[in-house]
């Protein structure tokens, strides 16, 4: 969609005032706003327009919570704050944030402080940060067993060998990233086009294969290409492959899927070789 970017007018757009028509459009005589027409904003403007819009949010979380506590007795917090062991980082955060998001989704919408057990010192944004970099790192490294990186693009992907029963520490790492968003918070994370197509309910495409796992498409790539009257061979001789794939458990053992029904018996051949795109 870069084809559609226009670098020299996207210097010249206003992205605050363009916000502001946006939000005031139903009540306002100026019809037009560039966020009405997404693809148009170029990355920079597209960032710059997510920050505004969350701190938007955030003043409103707080001026509402003000004028409730003028006339209420219970007072509410207008930060959404947690309190963490740094020994126990993703433990304690899974519970705050498992807690907050079922039974006070709003909370999230507030701004995000975090204190550390025993620690001193207001978190000017400096802890929030240390925070979602410290629970990132051991979230995502290798050790934790829940994701592995592409050693050819770097790109971060589900580990299909992870235990069976981390739904919740996958919902906490979707949550985290999206507090991390929502508060300007930058990480050094970085996943392949085809997991935010996902998100937007695309459905993946044979294509993705080349920016997530490059070596396994360049091994499909050579298979659908295969030309057996050139080769002087047939699939099944060179490739000597079935619908059936293998990977290894958390303990290293092997486990076998099939991709279509007997599959462990059905070769993949010049005939049926398009199945697998």
């Amino acid at each position: 969609f870069d084809i559609f970017v226009n670098e020299y007018a996207n210097e010249k757009i206003d992205i605050r005032k363009e916000y502001l028509n946006f939000i005031q459009q139903p009540t306002s005589s100026i019809q037009f706003s560039f966020i009405f027409y997404p693809f148009f904003l170029s990355t920079i403007n597209k960032i710059a327009l997510l920050n505004i819009e969350s701190k938007a949010r955030m003043y409103l979380q707080r001026r509402s919570i003000f004028v409730h506590n003028i006339f209420s007795s219970i007072r509410l917090n207008p930060f959404f704050k947690i309190h963490v062991r740094r020994n126990h980082l993703i433990e304690d955060a899974l519970i705050s944030l498992e807690y907050q998001g079922i039974e006070h989704p709003d909370e999230l919408k507030k701004q995000f402080f975090v204190e550390f057990e025993g620690e001193q010192g207001h978190d000017e944004g400096g802890l929030s940060k240390e925070f979602f970099q410290l629970i990132t790192e051991q979230i995502f490294s290798p050790e934790y067993g829940m994701f592995m990186t592409n050693e050819e693009t770097r790109c971060l992907w589900f580990n299909p060998s992870a235990a069976e029963d981390l739904d919740r520490e996958y919902t906490l790492i979707g949550m985290l990233l999206g507090l991390a968003i929502y508060n300007s918070i930058i990480l050094d994370i970085k996943f392949p086009p085809v997991l935010y197509r996902k998100l937007m309910g695309k459905i993946g495409t044979f294509e993705d294969l080349e920016t997530s796992h490059p070596t396994i498409y360049r091994s499909l790539k050579s298979l659908l290409t295969f030309n057996e009257e050139n080769e002087g061979m047939t699939i099944e001789d060179a490739f000597g492959l079935t619908f059936q794939v293998a990977i290894a458990d958390a303990m290293g053992s092997r486990l076998l899927f099939d991709l279509k029904e007997n599959g462990e018996i059905i070769p993949v051949t010049n005939v049926n070789r398009e199945v697998i795109k």
